[in-house]
Parts: structure tokens; C-alpha cells; sequence
């Protein structure tokens, strides 16, 4: 028994001394590559949907931003201009002057001075300029008429604006397409409903959707 023994040490022994082949190394090297590329790759798309959930939320408090300033007859003051209780809007379009020339990666605060319903061109009623993150950007914009149907920038539209006069807060829609429909005093005919597509460099999308009743949501694409 005890030779027996001895050689089942022995054995043993020499299977612990030999260690691991090149090929068997090399197997456990790619199979922790492979693990942890894919746990990078999870962990990115995780935090690019973060940020753009975030962004989404952002527009949307911008444009709740806006909403606020409207009804509550804030004062517009820019140098020697000063406008007490003027219509305060978000204008979104891919001509605006974005960080880094990335186009569709901004939008703005604007306040309706002159009351036209829509954003001056010489950028005398802009408030403030909110710049997208490196990756993201605006895919689309839409408004839905009552007469005329959705049109979209995809489609053509140049640009949107989202503004709020008091006393209700009540959303007015203008674009390119129909700009006069905002005007003070005016009777809107542009207004069933207006959205705002966000996406990512990777394809994810968010919606932030507003009906002319001022409520609004945020959602995926398609909600």
C-alpha cells in the first residue's frame, strides 16, 4: 500500500510541477479579452443611454423654462431693449451657430420682443444657447396642423419654435412652413401638437412631445 502511495504522490507531483501550455494560456488570455470587451461595450451603451434620457429631460425643461418666463410676466431686458411680459419660446433649427460647428446640436431661449411669434434673425431676442454633448444631436423635429398635417425637418422644415404668452399657458407652434401663425394677438391655426426627436451616435432616440395644452412628456421613439 505504501508503494502504491508513493506513486500516486509522485504522480501528483509531476502534474503540479508542469504548469500551463502556451496554447492553454493563450485560451484563458482571449477568453478574459472577450469578457472584458463585452463588459465595456455593455457599460458604454449604459451610459450613452443615461446621457441621452438626460438630454431629453433637458429639452423638456427648457421648454418648461420657457412655459414659466410666458406666464409669468417676466421682464426681457438685452442692453438698451427692455420688454416687459414679452412671449417667451425655444426655437430649434439647423442653421443655429452650434459648439463646434456641429449642426443640429443645439437650441435656444428666445423671447418674442417684437412679437411675431418666432425668433429674430439678427439674434436680438435670443436668452440663451443650449449646446448638445459631444455624440448627440437633434435627428428631427416636427409639428402637426390642423389643416396642413405633420410636417417635419426631415421633410423640410427649416425651423420650429415652441413660445408661451400669457395669460394661459398654452403652447403656440410656429415654423417655417406656417411662421405667422404665433403672432400677438393673433388666432394660432398651427397648433394640434409639436416633437422633438434626440438621438445618439449609437442610434438610440428619445422623444420629447408637446400638445398645445402645454403638457409634456418624454418617451422612446415612437411613444
Amino acid at each position: 500500500m505504501s508503494i502504491f502511495l508513493q506513486h500516486c504522490l509522485s504522480s501528483f507531483r509531476k502534474t503540479c510541477n508542469r504548469g500551463f501550455t502556451l496554447v492553454e494560456l493563450l485560451v484563458v488570455i482571449a477568453i478574459m479579452g472577450f469578457i472584458t470587451m463585452t463588459m465595456l461595450i455593455r457599460q458604454q451603451q449604459f451610459d450613452s443611454s443615461t446621457l441621452l434620457r438626460s438630454l431629453a429631460y433637458s429639452v423638456a425643461l427648457s421648454v418648461r423654462q420657457a412655459q414659466t418666463y410666458g406666464v409669468s410676466v417676466k421682464l426681457y431686458v438685452n442692453g438698451s431693449t427692455t420688454s416687459f411680459a414679452p412671449a417667451y419660446g425655444v426655437y430649434f433649427s439647423p442653421n443655429l451657430s452650434c459648439v463646434g460647428g456641429r449642426a443640429n446640436s443645439c437650441y435656444l431661449l428666445f423671447a418674442d420682443v417684437n412679437g411675431d411669434g418666432q425668433r429674430a434673425d439678427d439674434a436680438s431676442e435670443d436668452i440663451q444657447v443650449f449646446n448638445m454633448g459631444k455624440g448627440f444631436f437633434i435627428k428631427d423635429f416636427c409639428a402637426t396642423g390642423q389643416t396642413v398635417g405633420t410636417q417635419c425637418y426631415s421633410t423640410g422644415l427649416q425651423w420650429l419654435a415652441v413660445t408661451f404668452r400669457r395669460p394661459n399657458p398654452d403652447a403656440c407652434f410656429s415654423t417655417s412652413a406656417q411662421p405667422i401663425t404665433c403672432v400677438l394677438n393673433a388666432t394660432p391655426t398651427y397648433s394640434s401638437s409639436a416633437s422633438i426627436q434626440v438621438t445618439s451616435q449609437g442610434g438610440s432616440t428619445r422623444t420629447v412631445d408637446m400638445s398645445p395644452t402645454g403638457e409634456i412628456n418624454v418617451g422612446t421613439s415612437g411613444t
